[in-house]
């Protein structure tokens, strides 16, 4: 339910996009299939081979979507129609700073996608959940809403579900 969507989310075409916390580039790929031209990026956790896996499926499938292995907050100053964040900010430790990249890498009038695991209240766990020794932030929607208006983006539509998806126009 939740994949169906944000595929509906996803209905670009001819748009440059940012695919960031790629994993093996399953969302790049749709985005792909539908004539954008997309970059997919994720950081190497515990050995996974995402990249690796994406470039490889990308060799199968011949979509033309790139991948990079690397961490977003060191992208250069490149500015995308869409950026996809999918499953990304509650894994970031200095999380107001990934928003404030984020932010700077979508163009005015251009489309943000998050989507996060959240809470009713907003949490910080600098030492991990027990869990997930990755997992350091669950923000609440307020939070979310916040950091996005703050940050130039209007809210398109929003889906809550058992993690919470929204779409954001950059003004």
């Amino acid at each position: 339910r939740m994949y169906c969507s944000m595929m509906d989310a996803l209905n670009f075409t001819g748009k440059d996009c940012l695919d960031i916390g790629c994993n093996a580039g399953f969302f790049s790929f749709k985005l792909a299939q539908r004539g954008n031209k997309v970059l997919g990026i994720d950081i190497r956790q515990s050995g996974a081979k995402t990249i690796e896996q994406a470039n490889f499926a990308e060799s199968i499938l011949q979509t033309g979507a790139k991948f990079q292995e690397g961490n977003f907050m060191e992208l250069p100053d490149k500015q995308y129609d869409v950026v996809l964040f999918l499953g990304v900010l509650y894994h970031l430790y200095d999380y107001e700073a990934g928003m404030d990249k984020v932010a700077s890498l979508v163009k005015p009038g251009g489309t943000l996608i998050l989507e996060t695991a959240y809470k009713g209240e907003t949490e910080f766990h600098p030492q991990g959940v027990p869990h997930d020794k990755t997992t350091f932030f669950y923000p609440s929607e307020g939070w979310i809403i916040d950091a996005l208006t703050k940050r130039g983006f209007t809210i398109v539509k929003k889906m809550d579900w058992h993690r919470y998806m929204i779409e954001a126009k950059k003004e």
